[in-house]
């Protein structure tokens, strides 16, 4: 560790600029780490937003659909048995 301590760069440019140096290169690592870190939040929130859009379709596709299911089980039409005995029930009232 003296030996480090000794060298010539080491006299020549000093402690602060050795200080200087480590603190530049941890001012890129970070730098880096940081836009790597908003490219993938980046990358999350467009993944989202297609998700989002994609589930807006299928709620107004189901919703669609169960507005078909209500009307026809509002008509009538969905169940085979009551349809067959609303059918059989106004066949057999006598005409009045």
């Amino acid at each position: 560790m003296t030996e480090l301590l000794s060298t010539p760069l080491l006299k020549e440019l000093g402690t602060t600029a050795l200080m200087f140096i480590c603190f530049y290169l941890i001012l890129k690592i970070t730098e880096k780490n940081l836009e790597a870190l908003i490219n993938q939040q980046k990358d999350f929130i467009l993944h989202t937003f297609e998700m989002l859009k994609e589930m807006i379709q299928v709620n107004l596709l189901n919703s669609s659909l169960l507005q078909e299911i209500k009307d026809k089980i509002n008509t009538n039409q969905w169940c085979p048995y009551a349809r067959k005995l609303m059918n059989n029930n106004k066949e057999n009232k006598p005409n009045e």
